[in-house]
């Protein structure tokens, strides 16, 4: 099946040219995301965010504050250096990001866009891969809890009937409406 490659504003998309999905299916992918060092939570610059959904178009990358993003999709940083505005783990309708009291999110807490609360405590807690340390000696301590980066994590989001639900390694970070 070819792929559109589509780059805009330090962000890249991939989509399948002329795939229509229609009814229930999955979208499944393994993730990696990166961020210097110090590990902690990372030095200047450090945050990037992993997007993905479905239901888009594939002309256009999917970023939070550019364009007319579509579809519904996810974002995830590997650093947890995200404003508490910003979040760190965000679900998205189009260009409308789903605030904390949506109800959309997996984490009842009072900040469940925030991998720093507990619900996301189970990731994290790692140093950088011994290569990439010594590669990167600026990578060094260990990650905080919560953080996404410097690991490989499954992803799977799947649309069964009227909602879109996000999972990273097992655990549902998110259920999304589709109407």
């Amino acid at each position: 099946m070819p792929w559109k490659y589509v780059g805009n504003r330090n962000a890249i998309s991939i989509s399948p040219l002329g795939l229509n999905l229609t009814g229930d299916y999955r979208l499944k992918f393994n993730m990696w995301i990166n961020y210097n060092g110090p590990m902690l939570d990372g030095g200047a610059g450090s945050t990037f965010h992993m997007n993905a959904g479905v239901g888009t178009t594939a002309d256009h990358a999917n970023l939070d504050n550019f364009g007319t993003p579509d579809g519904i999709w996810f974002s995830v940083d590997g650093d947890g250096g995200s404003t508490f505005v910003a979040g760190d783990a965000n679900a998205y309708i189009g260009s409308d990001l789903q605030a904390d009291e949506s109800g959309v999110y997996a984490a009842t807490n009072a900040l469940p866009r925030s991998t720093t609360t507990t619900f996301y405590s189970l990731w994290g807690n790692i140093p950088a891969p011994a290569t990439q340390l010594a590669n990167y000696p600026s990578q060094s301590g260990t990650s905080q809890s919560g953080n996404m980066g410097v690991a490989w994590h499954s992803v799977v989001i799947t649309k069964v009937a009227d909602s879109v639900t996000w999972v990273i390694d097992g655990i549902t970070i998110a259920t999304v409406p589709t109407a």
